[in-house]
């Protein structure tokens, strides 16, 4: 309960800001809090410049309508060219329709990446499985010259 309390402050605070401020890159998760029997659903956008809030709404992430229809303000007011989201099919067909650049982060790509090498661990030859530790090695530095790597591989 103090969680939701908290989150009912801060979205107040959020719409009492007078000054708007440019926002290049936005970070976007929803977030799911048990309230009425049953999951509410909730968005949050991060400034990922400052680390600062931007806004919270009640917005079910799947759908790329009401995704849609919360984020074009906010990409008008703040000039936002860059979303950075999970990896959810929603976000692509928003950040195409308001067209903003979208990256997956990091822990997604990880996370996928990293399964995807373990399955493929027990099906590669032998003599393969040197560029799937490799693979593994970018994915754990990433190193500036990571892509050019990945390209050699």
């Amino acid at each position: 309960m103090t969680i939701w309390r908290d989150v009912q402050e801060e979205a107040n605070q959020l719409k009492h800001r007078k000054q708007w401020k440019p926002v290049r890159i936005l970070g976007l998760d929803g977030a799911y809090a048990l309230g009425w029997g049953e999951k509410q659903p909730g968005l949050v956008a991060v400034d990922l410049g400052t680390g600062e809030t931007l806004a919270l709404g009640y917005v079910n992430e799947y759908d790329p309508q009401a995704i849609h229809r919360w984020l074009a303000p906010l990409v008008q007011q703040h000039g936002i060219s860059v979303i950075v989201t999970d990896d959810l099919f929603s976000y692509k067909v928003v950040a195409e329709k308001l067209q903003l650049g979208h990256q997956v982060c990091q822990f997604h790509v990880r996370r996928w990446v990293g399964k995807t090498l373990k399955d493929l661990q027990a099906t590669v030859p032998k003599e393969w499985v040197w560029v799937l530790e490799e693979v593994h090695q970018l994915l754990e530095v990433l190193p500036p010259d990571g892509s050019r790597t990945l390209y050699a591989l």
